[in-house]
């Protein structure tokens, strides 16, 4: 029997509110942040890769 935990832990930037949803942008905020999320490796500001 798998356990389902009592709690959840979300990272994000400490810039940014958490739990945000992209479903929530108009095209021209979605393609921002959407650049903004891919560019983010190239200058190492996080260790997750998005998309």
């Amino acid at each position: 029997m798998e356990l389902v935990p009592a709690f959840v832990t979300h990272y994000h930037h400490p810039d940014r509110a958490p739990f945000l949803n992209l479903s929530d942008l108009d095209d021209a905020d979605l393609n921002k942040v959407l650049h903004a999320l891919r560019g983010e490796p190239e200058i190492e500001t996080s260790q997750r890769r998005f998309g």
